[in-house]
């Protein structure tokens, strides 16, 4: 009797072993969410809490928003999606489709250590109405922002130095880029 509870024990194992093998492979995102002052960000993956609460106050400080949802999540960049109440691409004025760019890139300055951003607007689905990417540094004074790329923070400040001397205090942003041999100076408003 001893030796058939000792084999039925010895199936059993057997067998638990044999299903914890087979086991499917199961890909799981743990989701976390942060909400301070009616801003939430959702996070994942290799987004830290820190990252998540800056996040949070950038959004605050730059937009202004009393409530907003943001999804981030960290892969080669960071993917930033804001929920709007826009609901599809056409109603997204042009003057905020120049600034996204310059938001993302200070974004990406501010809050992810200088690391590639895609920002999204999103509509209340989550489906993607816009998209653009951190593709500036900035040099800053009294206001006065120059996004720059295609050349060094030494030309930037430059740009800058003499616009401080122009009118001395903004809000005035202005973008230079270089491509080739020419620079390129665009003032905001386009």
């Amino acid at each position: 009797m001893k030796k058939v509870y000792m084999l039925s024990a010895l199936l059993l194992v057997l067998v638990m072993l044999a299903s914890g093998c087979e086991s499917p492979e199961v890909n799981v995102e743990t989701e976390k969410t942060l909400t301070l002052n009616g801003i939430t960000v959702h996070y994942s993956g290799d987004v830290s809490a820190s990252e998540a609460k800056a996040l949070i106050n950038f959004i605050k400080d730059t937009l202004n928003p009393d409530e907003m949802s943001a999804y981030v999540k960290k892969d080669n960049g960071y993917t930033v999606g804001l929920v709007t109440t826009y609901t599809s691409p056409e109603e997204i004025e042009d003057l905020l489709k120049f600034y996204l760019p310059m938001i993302a890139s200070e974004m990406s300055q501010e809050v992810f250590e200088g690391s590639h951003v895609t920002l999204q607007l999103l509509d209340e689905e989550k489906n993607v109405l816009f998209s653009t990417e951190s593709k500036y540094h900035y040099v800053t004074s009294n206001r006065i922002y120059v996004w720059y790329s295609g050349v060094g923070e030494d030309k930037a400040n430059t740009v800058l130095n003499y616009a401080l001397s122009l009118v001395g205090e903004g809000p005035w942003d202005i973008i230079l880029e270089k491509s080739g041999d020419t620079y390129h100076l665009t003032s905001s408003p386009p």
